[in-house]
């Protein structure tokens, strides 16, 4: 069955938008000189119904610049009594731009996005009394609703004016054959995964653990069709064990792709997901660093017996 379940989608929306929005310098390097400050973006046009689309705004800092400032303090209560509380300390990026114009473009219509304040958990790294608070910027009014195969045109203009530009074309949303993909699967053998052959990269991923094989493939254009492969299994399974696995195919266009694939194993890439790495690759961006990139998805659940 496909997965239409609201509270299944608020759920990847909230786990995927935290690994997405990290704080601090997590996932934002500075420069390695006191050059000017560049903007360093990280926009999505999303066509995939868990993920909402959104924007994040960064800068390089020079070396003498500080990572983090403080920007208030906040009393936290945990009880009823007059003392049962703590003064929290609330820390904010200095890589982050609090203050951006963000517009997302199809030509003929702008739909301008709101900076939003996130706590993020996750990353905190200071200790219980502190937190940072980040900023994403995203459609507040639910007024943008991207669609397949159209071209979105992206703009960036802060008040010390820096501008940065960008263009995505999204991609067509992914199609699996739900009715050849059994109930049930036997995680013991293999099983195909067939979909209508697309003109963009997409990667397939399932959540369990399939007996020693790879959980997900890059496809490339036209590819149509993924095998599992089985090496061994876990003696201690029983034979009744199952679980619910998610299949899942998210088509992307060439920017995301160039990105977030093919440059992810260059010294100089900036994973916005995971961290680390320079501030130097820009695709689909012009005035600054980043990518502007375009997904969508489908999923498919079904019940994985051991």
């Amino acid at each position: 069955m496909k997965m239409n379940n609201p509270q299944i989608f608020h759920s990847l929306l909230v786990l995927i938008i935290i690994s997405f929005v990290s704080c601090g310098n997590w996932g934002w390097e500075d420069v390695t000189s006191d050059e000017e400050p560049q903007l360093n973006v990280f926009a999505l046009v999303s066509l995939d119904t868990a993920v909402q689309s959104f924007v994040e705004v960064r800068r390089t800092i020079g070396l003498s610049g500080p990572e983090d400032r403080i920007i208030g303090k906040d009393t936290v209560w945990y009880g009823d009594g007059k003392n049962d509380y703590y003064i929290e300390t609330i820390w904010a990026s200095n890589f982050e731009v609090r203050d951006a114009n963000v517009t997302i473009s199809d030509g003929t219509g702008d739909y301008i996005f709101h900076p939003v304040v996130n706590r993020n958990t996750q990353y905190d790294y200071y200790d219980e009394d502190s937190r940072f608070k980040c900023i994403v910027y995203l459609d507040t009014l639910d007024l943008f609703h991207p669609e397949p195969n159209k071209t979105y045109f992206l703009t960036v203009t802060t008040p010390d004016g820096k501008e940065l530009t960008g263009e995505t074309v999204t991609p067509i949303i992914p199609d699996i054959y739900e009715a050849q993909i059994p109930d049930t699967i036997n995680l013991k053998k293999t099983f195909t995964i067939l979909w209508r052959p697309m003109d963009s990269y997409s990667r397939l991923t399932t959540d369990a653990w399939l007996c020693g094989g790879y959980n997900q493939k890059i496809n490339e254009p036209g590819d149509s069709v993924w095998t599992s492969t089985v090496k061994y299994c876990d003696w201690y399974y029983e034979e009744s064990d199952t679980e619910n696995m998610t299949i899942e195919l998210r088509a992307m266009d060439m920017n995301y792709y160039e990105y977030f694939i093919k440059h992810s194993g260059d010294d100089e890439f900036v994973s916005l997901l995971l961290g680390g790495g320079d501030s130097g690759l820009a695709f689909g961006v012009e005035g600054g660093y980043g990518v502007f990139g375009s997904i969508a998805c489908d999923r498919v659940c079904r019940v994985a017996k051991r």
